[in-house]
């Protein structure tokens, strides 16, 4: 089985992966770790296809470090890089169904959707004039202190 038609190509070097149900930019999974769903073959290249280990089901795979297309460099598959840092790689093929979307979940990785959400927040963010976000943040307290002071002087006329 094979998911390879959930690949899409974004900008800067950024792919959108299909794990689980969702879909997920490749920049939210770098330096998260990736956990095994079933047994797998973790290799030490992906040219040399040479077994380092194999993995058990709810293993930890290791930190994504990149993301490795068919077609470069002769590959025939898919492959998500993974290691403690980037000078120790080793490769897992890419397969929607290999890693645990939960544990994705347990680290705070959004899913494109939510991704693609958080940036047009803060590009909304980003256009408001320095002056309106004072306002906003400062107009609440504002009101709710002259409020005070009206119900503090009046108590002081009253009592």
């Amino acid at each position: 089985m094979t998911y390879s038609s959930s690949l899409q190509i974004g900008a800067a070097g950024d792919y959108n992966l299909q794990i689980g149900n969702n879909i997920y930019r490749l920049l939210d999974l770098y330096s998260k770790t990736i956990y095994a769903t079933k047994p797998l073959n973790v290799y030490t290249t992906v040219a040399a296809k040479k077994i380092a280990t194999t993995l058990k089901a709810g293993d930890p795979i290791g930190t994504v470090r990149g993301y490795y297309p068919a077609g470069r460099g002769g590959a025939k598959k898919n492959y998500i890089l993974v290691g403690p840092s980037s000078k120790d790689i080793k490769a897992i093929e890419y397969d929607a169904t290999n890693f645990s979307e939960d544990k994705l979940l347990q680290q705070g990785v959004p899913n494109a959707k939510q991704s693609a959400e958080e940036m047009k927040k803060l590009q909304e963010d980003s256009n408001t004039p320095w002056y309106m976000k004072i306002t906003k943040q400062v107009l609440p307290w504002a009101a709710g202190g002259l409020g005070l002071y009206l119900f503090i002087n009046s108590r002081k006329k009253n009592g």
